[in-house]
């Protein structure tokens, strides 16, 4: 898997605002992920030219090379693959591709009362994602959220923001061919972190949920 990342710094924060892991050679979308916020994951190596080109075809612009790197990624990216390649609900899907991922919020942070604490602190830019560019991006294929419950918290000073945005993802899901949802309505699903689905206690009471998501990679 390698991982490619636009970081930039705002306002004495850093804010990673597009994220794409590569399994394989190809460029064509596998699918997206929409979690809380970024974590850990740090800028690594500058991106060469001929990835430049790459990333700059695949979001047909001129992307910005000094904001491009190749990341080492977090335990968070590594905790995707087996939601895509279906190894959760004991299938070993091919990943020959890229998954997109997206976050509610850009600030880097780990720790999510912290990551509250400096969002309420910057108006950036940078801070919050474009939500009809995001949907725009998901390109008929389908879209994992990973986000639980944090769309709910009233801690966050763009709380309205986060809800609307939340809907509009879910929505958007829910009426494509590539829903997987278990109920209609947002506040009755569990949209469970990578991270929380790494544990198999936890993860058996998501089973149905992920067979239903893998299913679309087996029709492929």
């Amino acid at each position: 898997m390698k991982i490619y990342a636009e970081f930039i710094n705002d306002e004495s924060l850093m804010f990673r605002t597009r994220t794409l892991l590569q399994f394989g050679d190809s460029w064509d979308l596998i699918g997206s992920i929409i979690m809380k916020n970024p974590g850990s994951a740090k800028p690594g190596n500058k991106i060469d030219s001929e990835i430049c080109k790459k990333l700059s075809k695949y979001y047909n612009e001129i992307i910005n090379l000094d904001n491009w790197f190749v990341s080492e990624g977090d335990s968070t990216m590594r905790d995707i693959e087996p939601i895509f390649n279906g190894n959760y609900v004991s299938k070993d899907f091919e990943l020959n591709g890229v998954i997109q991922i997206f976050n509610l919020f850009n600030i880097c942070e780990p720790k999510l009362n912290s990551a509250f604490e400096k969002a309420n602190t910057t108006n950036s830019i940078f801070l919050l994602p474009n939500v009809e560019e995001m949907i725009n991006s998901f390109q008929n294929k389908p879209v994992y959220l990973g986000f639980f419950d944090f769309y709910t918290n009233k801690k966050s000073n763009h709380f309205s923001f986060l809800q609307e945005s939340a809907n509009k993802i879910f929505e958007f899901v829910k009426t494509s061919k590539f829903n997987y949802f278990q109920f209609e309505d947002i506040i009755d699903n569990a949209f469970y972190h990578p991270q929380f689905l790494n544990k198999p206690t936890k993860r058996e009471k998501y089973l149905a949920t992920l067979e239903k998501f893998a299913k679309f990679y087996e029709s492929n």
